[in-house]
Formats: C-alpha cells, sequence, structure tokens
C-alpha cells in the first residue's frame, strides 16, 4: 500500500486464545501524511458472526430446508455439469424424477407433522443407497429427484430405478406409525445431444406422469410419444388465456396477524383458478405456465386491481382500520414489464384505495433480474407511496448485501426458516439473526407458514411481530374474509 491510496480493506483469519478461527475486516489507511498521526492506522473489527450467517444463508438457498438434500437449483446446476462431462467423455447422464404416492393420505391422516416426518425419512433412506458421486434432491412438497452419471445404457438407468423402489419395500416409522411410501418415477436419459438440464429434467417429469397414470408405484423411461402429455398440460395454459374474460379466476385472502394479540393486520392476495372440469386449482397448477407464455401480465394486473377493490371495500364497510393493507405478488416478468408502474396506478384510482394501504410482494430472484432496470421500476413503484416486501426470503440468492441496496420495506422470511424453530436446536438462533438483521435495516419482518403455536411462541418472543400461515387462517375466498373480519354481535344485556 502506498500514500496513493487513501484505505483498503482486505479480511484476516486469526485464532482467538481458546485456539478458534476468527474472520476480521481490516481496514488500512496510509496517514503518514497527517499531521499529528504520520503511520498506517490499522481499524479491525469481527465479522465472524456476519460471514457465518452469510454462509449459512447461501447454503440455504440451495438445500432443502426441511431434508437438507441439495434444492432444484443445486441439482440442475449438478446435471448441467454431468452433461458437459458426458459430452467429453462419452458418457450418458440419467435423471430420475420421484414422486411419492398418496402423499395426501399421509398428511391428511398423521398431519403436516407427521407428512414432514415422513418426507425426512425417505430423503435419509434415499442417501444411502446412491453412489458417490450421485445427487439425490428434493424440489419441494413429495418431489425428489436423482441424477446417475456415467451412464452407459439405458437398461442401468433402469436398475437404479428398481433399487429404488426395492429400497421403499420396507415401511418407514413416523411417530408410532409405520407408513409405506412408494414412488411414482420417470426416468430421463441425455447424451450427445441433450445440452439444457432444464430439458432432461422436463422429460423425466413427463414420464412420471405416465408412471403416475399407469397406476403408481412403478417407473417410466421417456419415451418422444410422451411430450403429448406435457402438451396436454400445457393446453391449461391457453385455456387461461381466456380465464379471466369468462370469470374462472377468484382471488383468496390469507390474514397476516400480529403475533401478539391476534389481531389481523393485513392479508395477502393469493389467486385460484375456478376451472369448469378441473374444479380449483392451486397457484401451482398454472402461474409456472402462465409466467413462461407471458399470461402472467395480464393475470397479475386482474389481482391487482380485484385485491384493491375488495380492501377499499373492507375499509368503507369499517371491518378494517386504515392500517390494514393488502399484500399483492408481482413476479420477475412483472418487474421487466414496461407498463407495470402504470397497471399499479390504474389499479390504485380505480379502487380510491391510498398507496398506504398496499404492499408488493416480490421474490428474492426477481430483484435481481436485470439490476438497473429493477432499480428504475421499484425507484417508480416506491415514488406511488406504496411499500415493497421480499417475498420467500431465504430461498433465492440469500445475500445479506442486497437488502440494503432495494428500496424494500418488509422481509418476509420463509416457511423453511420457520420450521427450523422445531426441527433443530440451532433453529432459533437463527431466525433471531435474520430478524434481528431485518430491524437493524429498518425493515418489518413477518413469518411465512406458521403452523405450530410454539412456532408463534417461538417467534413472538424473538421479536417478530408479524405472522401468516395455517395456525392463523387459511387463505379464504372474499366472502369468508368478510365474515372473518366482521365485528361479533353486542351482546344482549
Amino acid at each position: 500500500m502506498t500514500g496513493t491510496s487513501a484505505s483498503t480493506t482486505v479480511e484476516w483469519q486469526v485464532l482467538d486464545d481458546a485456539g478458534a478461527g476468527r474472520d476480521l475486516e481490516v481496514i488500512a489507511a496510509d496517514m503518514r501524511g497527517v499531521a499529528g498521526v504520520d503511520g498506517l492506522v490499522l481499524t479491525m473489527r469481527d465479522i465472524t458472526d456476519r460471514n457465518q450467517l452469510d454462509a449459512e444463508l447461501r447454503r440455504q438457498a440451495l438445500h432443502d430446508g426441511l431434508t437438507s438434500l441439495p434444492n432444484r437449483a443445486l441439482f440442475l446446476d449438478r446435471v448441467g455439469h454431468a452433461l458437459s462431462r458426458g459430452h467429453r467423455d462419452g458418457h450418458s447422464v440419467g435423471v430420475l424424477f420421484m414422486d411419492l404416492d398418496d402423499f395426501k393420505l399421509v398428511n391428511d391422516s398423521l398431519g403436516h407433522a407427521g407428512g414432514d416426518e415422513l418426507l425426512i425419512a425417505v430423503a435419509a433412506r434415499l442417501t444411502t443407497m446412491i453412489r458417490p458421486g450421485d445427487t439425490v434432491a428434493r424440489f419441494g412438497g413429495d418431489e425428489f429427484a436423482l441424477l446417475v452419471e456415467d451412464v452407459d445404457v439405458a437398461s442401468t438407468i433402469n436398475q437404479v430405478a428398481d433399487r429404488v423402489q426395492e429400497a421403499f419395500q420396507e415401511p418407514l416409522s413416523v411417530g408410532d406409525s409405520h407408513v409405506l411410501a412408494r414412488f411414482s418415477i420417470g426416468i430421463a436419459v441425455g447424451g450427445s445431444d441433450t445440452h439444457n438440464p432444464d430439458d432432461l429434467l422436463r422429460d423425466a417429469d413427463a414420464a412420471m406422469y405416465v408412471a403416475k397414470r399407469s397406476g403408481k408405484a412403478r417407473h417410466v423411461l421417456f419415451e418422444p410419444a410422451m411430450h403429448e402429455e406435457s402438451q396436454r398440460r400445457l393446453a391449461i395454459a391457453g385455456e387461461l388465456r381466456g380465464a379471466i374474460d369468462r370469470n374462472e379466476l377468484v382471488v383468496f385472502y390469507q390474514a397476516i396477524v400480529d403475533v401478539h394479540s391476534g389481531r389481523t393486520q393485513g392479508a395477502e392476495a393469493l389467486v385460484r383458478w375456478n376451472h369448469p372440469h378441473r374444479g380449483l386449482l392451486q397457484p401451482d397448477d398454472f402461474i409456472p405456465m402462465s409466467e413462461r407464455n407471458g399470461v402472467v401480465i395480464p393475470l397479475g394486473q386482474w389481482v391487482l386491481a380485484e385485491a384493491c377493490s375488495q380492501v377499499q371495500q373492507w375499509k368503507r364497510a369499517e371491518l378494517v382500520d386504515e392500517a390494514f393493507y393488502i399484500a399483492v405478488n408481482l413476479s420477475a416478468r412483472h418487474l421487466q414489464d414496461s407498463h407495470v408502474v402504470a397497471h399499479v396506478v390504474e389499479a390504485l384510482e380505480r379502487s380510491e384505495l391510498s398507496p398506504a394501504a398496499l404492499v408488493l410482494e416480490l421474490t428474492e430472484t426477481a430483484l435481481l433480474e436485470d439490476l438497473d432496470r429493477t432499480r428504475s421500476t421499484l425507484a417508480a413503484l416506491k415514488d406511488l407511496g406504496i411499500r415493497l416486501a421480499v417475498d420467500d426470503f431465504g430461498t433465492g440468492y440469500s445475500s445479506l448485501s442486497y437488502l440494503s441496496a432495494f428500496p424494500v420495506d418488509v422481509i418476509k422470511i420463509d416457511k423453511s426458516f420457520i420450521d427450523q424453530l422445531a426441527l433443530t436446536s440451532g433453529g432459533e438462533a437463527m431466525v433471531r439473526a435474520v430478524v434481528e438483521l431485518v430491524h437493524a435495516l429498518g425493515l418489518v419482518a413477518v413469518a411465512e407458514g406458521v403452523e405450530e403455536r410454539d412456532q408463534a411462541a417461538a417467534l413472538e418472543h424473538i421479536g417478530c411481530k408479524l405472522a401468516q400461515g395455517f395456525l392463523f387462517a387459511k387463505p379464504m375466498a372474499a366472502s369468508e374474509m368478510t365474515k372473518a373480519l366482521a365485528p361479533l354481535p353486542a351482546s344482549t344485556p
């Protein structure tokens, strides 16, 4: 370092008196020309805790919070690397897409806690049977995937699937019960003509649907004709284009409550599709397809307008106070749409809802796409007087630094963190660290997916004031929410 540089920052690793490693941030300033100093000045601070939290958040971003297996993002990354190695070495790559059969029955009979215990047991058994170098992952819900490298022939991957099926012939212990877990498995093999990990996973997914339809508890190797099944599912996306005009969409609302008092402070708007032939479809059944074909833009515009109008009705009926707010999700496609600000303005003006009563929720990954454009859009939205929230915090890039780079007001802590409150001894410390970070940045923390009373108690102890989840209320139609908000009739003297 020379006098031409005012200061420089480095990190040192040192040992403390107990021999444990500590991380120090060292700022070295050249003050040899400053009167009264005339030397080099080192300023040091211990950043061990911050670095450990950063590392844990990065781990959480790439691993499933319940089972600690790699998640979809890490799995696809490893498939991509495996394909590259396969092209070089002349080997094929196999992917097994595995879905537990009748998992809903487990949740219905043993509860969500029993379902989670089963998923943990399934993950543990899968990890004992894979070869070194292969990867087993959980994508969420009851979906798992297995990457098998160095596959010479398709029969090899079928043998792997046979081993998976055989490994689950023995029941798993879930509390006092013994549960037989069976998989429907779709198999896809990628060779020299396969370059996209998503394509390989898509093919395995299509084969899994065939296995389900063929009677479950079996595995099926992908064939090109199976794309027809994929096309059938994509037809839902085509039908979605007219769903708004046919009045088939409906907005459900899930309360956001004060953990201490249980008082409803706001609600999140969640879209459902009342399909004329398929029944009530959840967002996962159609939102991903709507994002791929662009329907998500008019769909989101409709949800925003509907939600703003509904909340204004509740305010005028004095069912909620002026502080009550509505949270509406925006996708990455919305952030990149040049009309998004105009759509928000239109929804607020038509409903006459105060901008202060609107919170727009965005995921971490949406925030970090096209940074310059995102910052510009967020600034324009903030100028309207609305608030911005980061949804599912902990499932994206999970870098602590970006939180201060965007004008966000609310951090919604993902359910995977909240689940740790009961699963591990360090779970509360982890959630506490996140909440304290959020508060230190002057932001509001909201816990998602709260299902147990001990979770709510822990959140109150930690200082997280707001939460939502099945413990407080499930998503409900506007009419049900109106009844839930209505004051109780006065008692007769």
